[in-house]
């Protein structure tokens, strides 16, 4: 296993070397704390779903697409109660008689807020979903008409406000 290792390795090495492929330089900013806020309603209640989106810079990865390595990033949400244990950034809100899982999705990943340039112009914005698990948790169905959602269970996203992502820099 460790020569097989060693030899994936040298490689990728030698891949990028040949290739001209450039490492993506560090962020000057490696970690953030962004406030959100989302209101809902319920059947004419309106609810909040608020807290802190914490991101963190995790490190290079190689990508084989595109051959060279790219920036990742980690995030998690801090505040929140029924964060869903499956789904990334997800708020439980409901059931359905059928067993499904009414969900908020925040909306969030962490590459945006960290303000990488090409994740810039992506969309942040929360929406509602029901999903259908399988019993091993590693499938799952999902619908997410927004008319069905209000029409039968009575969910709607009122307003959203999420901070704005950091202006960050990249080098050495």
């Amino acid at each position: 296993m460790k020569k097989l290792f060693c030899f994936f390795a040298l490689v990728v090495l030698l891949f990028t070397s040949f290739t001209g492929c450039e490492i993506e330089p560090a962020p000057k900013i490696k970690e953030g704390r962004f406030n959100f806020s989302i209101n809902y309603e319920e059947w004419g209640d309106v609810k909040t779903v608020s807290g802190v989106f914490v991101c963190k810079y995790a490190g290079r990865s190689f990508t084989l697409e595109g051959g060279g390595f790219t920036r990742e990033y980690e995030g998690h949400v801090e505040g929140v109660e029924n964060l869903h244990e499956t789904f990334y950034a997800t708020v439980c809100v409901g059931e359905t008689d059928d067993g499904g899982e009414i969900l908020l999705s925040l909306g969030v990943f962490a590459a945006h807020f960290m303000g990488e340039p090409d994740f810039a112009d992506s969309v942040i914005e929360p929406y509602l979903y029901i999903a259908y698990s399988s019993e091993d948790n590693l499938s799952c169905e999902m619908s997410d008409d927004p008319e069905v959602i209000q029409g039968v269970y009575g969910l709607k996203i009122i307003d959203y406000h999420y901070d704005k992502p950091i202006k960050n820099s990249f080098g050495k």
